[in-house]
């Protein structure tokens, strides 16, 4: 499918486009929605340092194994706890109170500097739009939570620990408000969480230094009795130490096992996000940035300079200046082809910190590893001395060690429960969101969605895109014989003539090669007469019927024309309408029915009874006569053959109308003998079958099938009349009586043999009486020297 047959197609099927374009640019301009008016409110806040290295925990940071937390995991958490319906509620409750009360909320969460900072306004109705209440499932649509860059570092820029936070409402009063009711019920709300799970840490950490409290105890009265029972005062002081040690050194293991258990947990989180993270992302830049476009724009500047160069030697209709012209124009559709944007791959710089902090996690691991192994050898080491020593009190020995253990572990669990205090209050004191910056008043108004004007021009072109592919599309599955090329490739036949599609009388278009000719559609007949001619010269014959496949294709206007047109050249044309079943012909030129081809055949007649002299010089017409009962047989007869001879001996051609070639037999039959057939098939018809299985009879008849005829064809679609107008627009259409004169004037005779029917008029028997002198004429001749 190329180019000008996609024009072509697109060109046909315009009023398809411009319907789908006229239905989507209607639908934008009744449902497409006017783009929301809206004002921001806009305030920034910073979580504290304790806050981005964790939260407000409790741990300690003896172990240098220690992976430390993600800052980017901490602001995407951070961001969605202000998105959370708690910041929400929280919000909405701050501006439903009375002023008095929202600035001593402030004060006593963020203190008094910053609540002599703000302005303050009871708001008991958040609308998001005016008559509709703002909902939670709305809320992502008013409020944007992200993390402020700083371009000036990095490619992109590099994220900082600020957050922005921007409220977008209807009403610009109240949009300011609402950011710093936002920023207070954040803050709150991380504060409650933060201290929530300090308290409940600091609760799991009572609870089981009680336990550790209890087992000591109990630890003290075993070997209190021990000793009392065995009589034992004291252990002597290498045993002491001895199990000093081990307590200490099993404590050190103990820790250990903890560090390899944290350094496994903080590989495979890394492992996990590095699932989530490819080392090579797509970046999009601007196209200005593509190396491509660049080195296409340089070749541009150069062109245009070229072109002003040889603009002051040539003028623009010189090859020279239409080729640097050309170049461009090209070199723009390149550039136009790159589009607006570049994706360059980039190396996505969170894999690579992923990658640097899973090496250190693998060595923090091993090195973790490598100390609970050396730890636990440190304890089997010492575990032997103290057995060893301890022979004579083993059991008091054990008691001794468990007591040492339970006392470091009750030390532990005192200090971590003490720091869980001191955290809470530290974090109570100082706040872990801290204000920087309020929202004092909103900007704005901004327009929020595409305008109608760029919603009709992208409907626009998108409708436009989708019509042609609709008409591509509509035209890939239309089966219908549409050209000429559709016709030979269905029945493997040349085409010898295209006709266009008429409109007009009944009477008027058989004969219209005689009334009009010199109008484009006679042209095309005419054309069809030279491709007969050139099929007489290669393999003479006399006889020639027109076929069709289905009734009303055209087939009796085709050979009426036909028949015209190559008696206007001075060949003697003899027509029988052999249709006898439903004959036209007699109609068509104008002359009687009473005697014809039928009672010729049943000998009621004579030839020159059936001879119709017509108005076309050079035309006899021999009409079908009375419906006979068997007109197949009649055909098929030798009577019918021994007449044709008897014609074929006076004219040049003996042309034959015939019906329909599926539904009667009489075309088949009278092929079989004939010397040529012409078959004709009307354009723009979905084949059923009838044309393949016309042609299909046809051969089966042994007939000579020339070519075919494709009519009703959009003119349009016909070279020849397509150029015709714009050489004779003006003679387009012609007076019938212009035509005649034109068609019968003495331009014609002087270019013709001069022959007796220039002469006279009427039927061919009116000579007998002309003279008595005259030598009788032959009665078969209808043609008389």
């Amino acid at each position: 499918m190329n180019f000008w047959y996609l024009i072509k197609v697109i060109k046909a099927r315009r009023w398809i486009i411009a319907g789908i374009v006229a239905v989507t640019l209607l639908v934008i301009a009744i449902a497409a929605p006017k783009p929301k008016v809206v004002y921001e409110g806009t305030a920034l806040v910073s979580p504290t340092a304790q806050v981005m290295q964790g939260g407000n925990t409790t741990a300690t940071n003896d172990n240098d194994h220690t992976v430390p937390p993600d800052r980017g995991v901490i602001l995407s958490n951070l961001i969605i706890l202000a998105q959370s319906y708690e910041v929400y509620q929280g919000a909405l409750d701050f501006l439903a109170d009375t002023d008095i009360k929202q600035k001593q909320t402030i004060t006593e969460s963020m203190g008094a500097e910053n609540a002599n900072r703000l302005l303050y306004k009871q708001i008991t109705r958040v609308e998001q739009e005016p008559g509709k209440l703002l909902q939670f499932k709305d809320w992502n649509d008013v409020l944007e939570v992200t993390p402020v860059q700083n371009p000036s570092i990095g490619q992109n820029g590099t994220t900082t620990d600020i957050i922005r936070i921007v409220v977008r409402m209807p009403n610009g009063d109240d949009a300011p408000y609402l950011a710093n009711a936002v920023v207070q019920a954040f803050a709150r709300s991380y504060q409650e969480k933060s201290r929530e799970d300090v308290r409940k840490y600091a609760r799991f950490l009572e609870s089981s230094r009680q336990e550790a409290k209890t087992n000591l105890q109990k630890l003290q009265l075993k070997i209190a009795e021990y000793k009392s029972t065995h009589n034992v005062l004291s252990v002597d002081a290498e045993t002491q130490t001895s199990i000093s040690s081990l307590a200490n050194l099993e404590a050190t293991r103990d820790q250990a096992a903890s560090g390899v258990s944290e350094a496994e947990a903080a590989l495979r989180d890394i492992d996990a996000q590095l699932k989530v993270q490819p080392l090579v992302s797509e970046q999009s830049l601007p196209a200005q940035m593509n190396p491509k476009v660049q080195k296409l724009q340089d070749e541009l500047a150069q062109a245009e300079a070229d072109l002003r160069l040889i603009s002051q030697r040539y003028k623009p209709a010189h090859d020279v200046y239409k080729a640097a012209q050309a170049r461009i124009i090209s070199l723009k559709s390149q550039i136009a082809r790159e589009g607006s944007s570049y994706s360059q791959p980039a190396i996505n710089e969170i894999h690579n910190d992923l990658m640097r902090k899973r090496s250190d996690a693998q060595y923090t691991l091993a090195t973790a590893r490598a100390k609970y192994a050396s730890a636990n050898a440190s304890v089997a080491a010492a575990r032997g001395k103290v057995d060893h020593l301890a022979k004579a009190e083993p059991e008091l020995a054990e008691l001794m060690t468990e007591y040492t253990q339970a006392e470091n572990t009750f030390k532990m669990l005192s200090d971590k429960y003490d720091q869980a205090l001191v955290a809470e209050k530290e974090s109570t004191r100082t706040g872990s969101i801290i204000p920087m910056s309020w929202s004092v008043e909103a900007t704005g108004p901004f327009k929020q969605g595409p305008s109608r004007k760029v919603l009709a021009l992208y409907g626009f072109i998108l409708s436009l895109v989708l019509g042609v592919v609709t008409v591509i599309w509509l035209d890939s599955i239309d089966t219908r014989m549409r050209n000429a090329a559709d016709v030979e490739k269905l029945l493997e036949l040349p085409v010898i003539g295209l006709t266009p599609k008429l409109t007009g009388r009944d009477g008027m278009l058989p004969k219209l090669t005689h009334m009009y000719p010199i109008s484009p559609m006679a042209e095309s007949y005419k054309i069809l007469r030279t491709n007969i001619l050139f099929e007489l010269r290669d393999s003479p014959f006399k006889t020639l019927m027109v076929a069709t496949g289905r009734p009303g294709q055209g087939g009796t206007t085709t050979i009426c024309n036909l028949a015209i047109a190559l008696a206007q050249i001075g060949k003697r044309i003899i027509l029988i309408d052999a249709d006898m079943r439903r004959p036209s012909l007699h109609k068509f030129f104008g002359v009687p029915n009473e005697a014809g081809l039928s009672t010729l055949l049943q000998g009621k007649d004579n030839l020159t009874d059936a001879f119709q002299q017509t108005e076309v010089e050079n035309l006899i017409v021999v009409p079908a006569g009375p419906q006979p009962f068997n007109p197949s047989e009649l055909l098929g007869s030798d009577r019918m053959q021994d007449l044709v001879k008897r014609l074929e001996e006076h004219c040049d051609l003996v042309l034959f109308d015939t019906p329909s070639a599926i539904v009667f037999s009489d075309g088949p039959m009278l092929a079989s003998w004939v010397d040529a057939v012409v078959m004709v098939v009307s354009a723009n018809m979905v084949p059923r079958g009838t044309e393949t299985q016309t042609r299909d009879l046809l051969r089966r008849a042994k007939a000579n099938i020339l070519g075919v005829v494709v009519n009703k064809l959009a003119p349009e679609n016909i070279d020849s009349c397509y150029f015709y107008s714009h050489y004779y627009a003006s003679s387009a259409v012609v007076p019938p009586e212009t035509a005649l004169e034109s068609g019968n004037g003495q331009k014609d005779n002087d270019a013709l043999p001069e022959t007796a029917a220039s002469a006279s008029s009427g039927r061919p028997g009116s000579q007998k009486d002309s003279s008595s002198n005259m030598e009788k004429p032959d009665e078969d001749n209808p043609f008389p020297d």
